[in-house]
């Protein structure tokens, strides 16, 4: 009798409805997820008690550094203890928690470092950006779920768009969602914009000069978003630490015009952060240096383990540089 093999889970199957940030992870869920990088290759998820890829978080914790992100930080294709806040424990006094889930928006992290800041002592908090995926703060919905979302106001002021309850069932997500993606797309094409089949780096306007206008709400948003955290973490004396992770666009192809900038996301970024006067570290030139003698991502952009361990010693040699950390 032929041994019948279970089929792995898909990475989406960990999440579940959360109320507050759209999305989160399915406590105590675990698995087998192959994501197609390596033949044969499955990599084992485990969440917590807290839906967290992470050890159980059991009795009071004194100071933390908590890391946030997307999937890089959640660890999409490496073994958990592979991740970059798992090289990082190695080095840290303090307590180092992994919070990252796939497909956060940057108002999403926002939502949830406020929301578990101060619960968890947090004297550092260190959030991964994959900037391209920057648009997410101006998406309503993202793999059947509806995300919470923040506006600017007539006068700039920042205004918050919580979800109702009722999007807990999924039949109503997803009419809500296909209604979204019609709008997003009407928008793209009104804009001249059309990149939904047959997609090309080369006409991704995120990357083009000369479509930065229609991104400009984006951005404002961002610089908006960024300036209430900001402010969040001043105010408990929180230090805040950002990192920009490396584009597959930056390693993997040539601008074929002066008008293509595949750095571009990251120069906007970057300046709305130094606005903020808030310290990152922009792991590109250096991502790009070791790509060039090995691969740090695979083929999707996400981090290989390589990169992992580049990114944890960015880190460390940034804190360390800072004064942030008290030893090794």
């Amino acid at each position: 009798m032929d041994k019948i093999v279970k089929q792995p889970e898909e990475p989406t199957i960990f999440y579940e409805f959360h109320k507050d940030y759209g999305f989160w992870g399915i406590p105590n869920k675990k698995g087998e997820v192959y994501f197609g990088y390596e033949k044969n290759k499955l990599t084992e998820v485990s969440h917590n008690s807290l839906g967290l890829r992470e050890e159980e978080l059991n009795g009071t914790i004194k100071s933390s550094i908590l890391c946030f992100g997307a999937s890089n930080t959640w660890g999409a294709g490496v073994d958990q203890d592979k991740r970059y806040s798992d090289n990082l424990k190695k080095t840290q006094s303090n307590k180092v928690i992994n919070m990252g889930h796939c497909s956060l928006g940057l108002d999403q992290v926002i939502l949830a470092i406020m929301k578990n800041a101060e619960q968890y002592n947090a004297k550092i908090i260190f959030i991964e950006q994959y900037t391209w995926a920057l648009h997410r703060v101006i998406t309503k919905s993202v793999n059947g779920f509806i995300r919470p979302n923040f506006t600017l106001g007539v006068d700039g002021e920042l205004l918050f768009n919580q979800i109702p309850s009722y999007f807990k069932y999924k039949s109503i997500r997803n009419q809500v969602a296909k209604y979204h993606n019609f709008k997003k797309e009407l928008n793209e094409f009104l804009a001249g914009i059309d990149i939904k089949d047959n997609y090309d780096a080369k006409i991704d306007p995120i990357f083009l000069s000369w479509k930065t206008a229609y991104y400009q709400n984006m951005y404002d948003l961002l610089d908006a978003l960024i300036g209430l955290l900001n402010s969040f973490c001043k105010k408990r004396e929180i230090k805040l630490l950002f990192g920009l992770v490396p584009l597959k666009h930056q390693m993997n192809y040539d601008a074929v015009s002066e008008l293509i900038d595949f750095n571009l996301p990251n120069k906007k970024f970057s300046t709305i952060l130094d606005k903020h006067k808030i310290e990152f570290i922009d792991t590109s030139n250096e991502m790009l240096n070791e790509h060039k003698k090995d691969a740090v991502i695979y083929h999707d952009g996400h981090m290989n383990n390589k990169g992992h361990l580049i990114l944890s010693k960015l880190i460390h040699d940034k804190l360390k540089h800072l004064n942030w950390i008290e030893s090794e």
